[in-house]
């Protein structure tokens, strides 16, 4: 039997490109209905009924791919409610459409991989930044930082906390597990190769980053993270609204 715990797992690594939040924190994900067979079906709501089609189409198809690598399941049917496209995402999903596929009859320009490139990267500043940020509270100064590599960098047996060495330097940072594995994902997402001698900080395309490109980052990074903080709080906000949720419980989930 599939358990609800894995599909959810699944589920946490599905995040709003505008927003880099889990579609889980997010509340979008309204019921999952799991059968002995291995079939898996996602009810998914969203803020408002005119929710842009082609990241509706990238968090619906992400569900499915996640889900479906879920040990046990068979099948997975993802189906969206309330939105001007529902009927042609869903039949398109299910049909494994592209999502031009999906609205044949439309006028559609610009390519969706390259749009998630772009969403991808300025997550990958965000999470940049994140990182950054715990680092140099920690004490670490900038130009230690900028000479971290990845082999500097490990969890704690939790997984909750990262170690980090700095010549004689050994470091614990408390709750910052989740950011560092989210910064390795982004990398693993954006096709960025590393090893163990790799420089911790890398741009987009995998280039060593210098002093003064890491400080430029800082910068441009918390602007995002604060873009995409408002998303989060608007996106919300309106869901709450709409479906008589406890918006506060939803804003706790998102660290407003």
């Amino acid at each position: 039997m599939v358990k609800l715990e894995d599909v959810l797992e699944a589920l946490d690594r599905v995040v709003d490109p505008e927003i880099d939040l889990p579609i889980t924190k997010l509340g979008f994900v309204e019921n999952i209905e799991i059968t002995e067979d291995g079939s898996v079906r996602i009810y998914m709501r969203l803020p408002t009924y005119w929710c842009a089609p082609n990241f509706v189409y990238l968090m619906m198809k992400g569900a499915r791919d996640e889900v479906s690598r879920v040990k046990g399941v068979k099948s997975v049917t993802v189906l969206l409610k309330d939105h001007f496209a529902a009927s042609e995402l869903n039949e398109g999903l299910l049909h494994g459409k592209s999502y031009e596929e999906c609205f044949p009859n439309d006028l559609i320009t610009g390519s969706l991989d390259e749009l998630k490139r772009t969403f991808d990267e300025k997550a990958y500043v965000s999470r940049q930044t994140a990182l950054l940020s715990k680092l140099l509270a920690s004490g670490l100064t900038l130009e230690e930082v900028t000479k971290l590599r990845m082999c500097d960098i490990e969890l704690d047996k939790s997984g909750t906390d990262i170690i980090v060495r700095c010549g004689e330097k050994r470091i614990q940072i408390a709750k910052a597990g989740h950011i560092f594995r989210s910064y390795l994902n982004k990398m693993q997402e954006l096709g960025i190769a590393i090893s163990t001698q790799s420089p911790l900080f890398l741009d987009s395309k995998g280039k060593p980053m210098d002093l003064e490109e890491i400080r430029n980052v800082i910068e441009l990074g918390r602007r995002r993270r604060l873009n995409f903080k408002s998303n989060a709080i608007l996106c919300t906000a309106l869901l709450s609204s709409r479906y008589n949720l406890d918006k506060q419980k939803l804003w706790d989930q998102i660290e407003v």
